[in-house]
C-alpha cells in the first residue's frame, strides 16, 4: 500500500510539470524593447531644406522618442514632433543654430499606438541641416 501510494504520487507531479511545461510553451515570446526595434539615426538636408526623421509604428505598437539633437551650417530652424499629424512638441523658430542643440525625455516621449512619430528639423536658411534620433518602438 506504502509503495503503490509513491508511486500515484510520483504521476501527480509528472503530471503537474507536464502541465505547467504546456501552458509555458503556449505563452508568446518576450521582445525587449531595444533588440531590433532601435531607432537610431543622423540624417542631413540639402541647402536650405527641411529634413526629418520617421519612428514608423504598427498597429499594436508605440513609437518612443528618447533624444534629438540638430545644428545648423547656417542661420537657424526650429524642431517639431507630430505624433499621427497631430504637433505634440515644437520649438521655437531659431531654437537650433550652428552649435548643436540636443533635446532628452525621460521616460521616452511616447506617440499613440499604432502611430509615427516624425521628428522635422525645419530649413536651415542657406546651410544645411544635421538632425540625430534616438528612438525606438515595441
Amino acid at each position: 500500500m506504502i509503495r503503490r501510494l509513491a508511486w500515484e504520487h510520483w504521476f501527480a507531479i509528472l503530471g503537474l510539470v507536464c502541465a505547467f511545461a504546456t501552458s509555458a510553451a503556449a505563452q508568446p515570446a518576450f521582445v525587449p524593447s531595444q533588440a531590433g526595434n532601435t531607432k537610431n539615426q543622423e540624417v542631413v538636408s540639402g541647402s536650405g531644406a527641411a529634413v526629418s526623421v520617421t519612428l514608423t509604428a504598427t498597429p499594436r505598437t508605440r513609437a518612443r522618442l528618447y533624444s534629438w539633437s540638430a545644428r545648423c551650417g547656417a542661420a537657424s530652424a526650429n524642431v517639431t514632433v507630430t505624433d499621427g499629424g497631430t504637433t505634440i512638441w515644437s520649438s521655437s523658430a531659431a531654437f537650433v543654430g550652428a552649435t548643436t542643440v540636443s533635446v532628452t525625455w525621460n521616460p521616452g516621449l511616447a506617440g499613440g499606438l499604432g502611430n509615427n512619430l516624425v521628428i522635422t528639423l525645419g530649413a536651415c536658411s542657406g546651410g544645411v541641416g544635421t538632425l540625430d534620433v534616438s528612438g525606438d518602438v515595441f
